[in-house]
């Protein structure tokens, strides 16, 4: 069973443009970073219909993939030096996706 996991931001009000962008490049920086992961994506709202700012989709060959990606040193340094001052939310969801 495959996983998709999928991941939205909410910026906090001091958050720039800059930085914002700064997140994004620091996240798409993480494709392909553990065994079995299948595909990463991740981008800002396009403000037609969203209630989030940013996005984040990955898909994973299973569980334990996931949880590599989820607790690989790389994720932890984008968290802590793109997110972690401008981020105020976020919410995560995993579901399971054809093999």
């Amino acid at each position: 069973m495959g996983v998709r996991h999928v991941v939205l931001l909410q910026w906090n009000e001091t958050a720039t443009e800059a930085q914002k962008q700064a997140a994004i490049e620091g996240l798409l920086g993480l494709t392909g970073l553990v065994p079995g992961m299948r595909s990463y994506s991740a981008g800002l709202d396009l403000g037609v219909a969203g209630t989030h700012d940013a996005a984040i989709v990955a898909d994973f060959d299973d569980e334990t993939s996931l949880k590599g990606y989820m607790s690989h040193p790389g994720h932890m340094d984008v968290i802590k030096n793109y997110l972690a001052d401008i981020m105020q939310s976020s919410v995560r969801c995993q579901y399971a996706i054809e093999p």
